[in-house]
């Protein structure tokens, strides 16, 4: 745990603010509610309710800073040219079907926001979206943190739309090493191209 703060501090005091990597702490669960927590001003609390509200807090506080937030112009095709060609044809598998992922602790939290995600789609009434990220059948392994936290008003996404969320991460931490500090920083982190 030491170690992990005094890579923080290093972290912050040299720029970046913002780090994309489980490998920061050995607990992925954890990890993916304790940045939910710190978005939010710290909450301790792990329960469904805490982290529901958290992502709510997240996402209306970024569709607000959307409208006022500017990145820095950036070439398109300069970026794309910064790419490596392996991470291309990556990038071009997203376009397939994805496999469905075996049941983790690695996808535990995925599967909280995927569920969360097909929340928020299922309130905007948007019924053929819901069908195809949602699924009714609980009992597969990957759903065991949703269903020690569900209170009845969670959703279940389908084991695809987990697998293709992880695709897009995986991608997401493959090719921004790749680009510019400052291209990269404003992307991850839109709160520091505010202030």
């Amino acid at each position: 745990m030491k170690s992990t703060v005094e890579t923080a501090r290093f972290l912050h005091r040299n720029g970046v603010n913002c780090v994309l990597t489980w490998k920061l702490n050995s607990d992925l669960i954890e990890a993916i509610f304790g940045r939910i927590r710190f978005m939010c001003g710290g909450n301790d609390m792990l329960d469904e309710r805490a982290v529901t509200t958290a992502l709510d807090h997240i996402i209306k506080s970024e569709a607000s800073i959307g409208k006022k937030l500017t990145i820095p112009c950036v070439d398109a095709e300069e970026l794309a040219a910064a790419l490596p060609q392996s991470l291309t044809e990556e990038l071009n598998d997203l376009a397939e079907y994805p496999d469905t992922p075996s049941p983790s602790v690695t996808y535990s939290g995925l599967v909280y926001v995927a569920g969360y995600i097909a929340k928020l789609i299922s309130d905007i009434e948007c019924d053929a979206c819901s069908i195809l990220l949602e699924t009714h059948e609980r009992s597969d392994p990957l759903y065991t943190l949703l269903q020690s936290q569900d209170f009845s008003r969670l959703h279940y996404p389908k084991a695809e739309f987990v697998a293709l969320l992880d695709k897009i991460e995986c991608s997401f931490e493959k090719a921004v090493v790749h680009l510019p500090p400052t291209c990269a920083g404003s992307t991850t982190n839109p709160h520091s191209a505010t202030s």
